[in-house]
C-alpha cells in the first residue's frame, strides 16, 4: 500500500510578502510552511518614502501615492505588525533577500533577522546580484532593470526546493 502525502508551502512575493498575507490562510493546516521573497517588514508607505529619496523624485509624489487609493486602505495597513504576525504563523519561515533591492533593502532583511532571532524554525539567505524582482544584476539597481526580461536563477530555485525538501523531512 502507498501513501501520498501533500503538502503546501505559501509563497509570499514582494509587497504582499509579509508573512501576515494573512494569518487566516496559514491557519489552514495544509500549509507546511511560509516563503517570503523580498518581504517588507515596516509599512509601505514607510518603504516608499525611501524608494522615492534612492530615486531622487520630489516629496510630492509619496503625496500623490497617498491620495491614489482609499485612506482606509492605508489606516489597514498602519494597524498591522508584520512581526507579531510572523510570531504567530508557527510554521517554519523561509525570508529570501536580493541584496540590490532598493524597494525592500538589506535594512528590512535585517529587521526580520533580529525581530525572528529566536524564532524557532526560521531561514534567512540574501544574494547579492539580485534586485527586488530577484533577477542579477551589477552595480546600482534602477527601475529600468524591470523593462528587461529574466528568469530567477536556478541558485534561487535551489535554495527554495532544498528549503521545501528539509521541512518536509521534519
Amino acid at each position: 500500500m502507498r501513501t501520498l502525502c501533500i503538502a503546501f508551502f505559501l509563497i509570499l512575493l514582494a509587497a504582499a510578502a509579509s508573512p501576515a498575507a494573512d494569518n487566516r490562510i496559514v491557519a489552514d493546516a495544509a500549509i507546511a510552511g511560509i516563503i517570503m521573497l523580498a518581504g517588507n517588514f515596516r509599512l509601505i508607505l514607510e518603504l516608499a518614502r525611501d524608494q522615492l529619496q534612492y530615486l531622487k523624485a520630489p516629496p510630492e509624489r509619496l503625496q500623490m501615492l497617498e491620495a491614489a487609493v482609499p485612506s482606509s486602505y492605508w489606516e489597514d495597513l498602519k494597524s498591522y505588525d508584520p512581526l507579531a504576525s510572523a510570531r504567530k504563523l508557527r510554521r517554519p519561515i523561509l525570508i529570501l533577500q536580493g541584496e540590490r533591492d532598493y524597494q525592500v533593502t538589506m535594512n528590512e532583511f535585517e529587521l526580520w533577522k533580529s525581530g525572528l532571532q529566536d524564532y524557532e524554525d526560521v531561514t534567512f539567505k540574501s544574494y547579492p546580484k539580485l534586485n527586488h524582482l530577484f533577477l542579477e544584476g551589477e552595480g546600482k539597481s534602477l527601475p529600468s532593470e524591470y523593462d528587461k526580461p529574466g528568469h530567477i536563477p536556478d541558485y534561487v530555485s535551489a535554495d527554495i526546493a532544498d528549503y521545501v525538501n528539509r521541512a518536509l523531512r521534519s
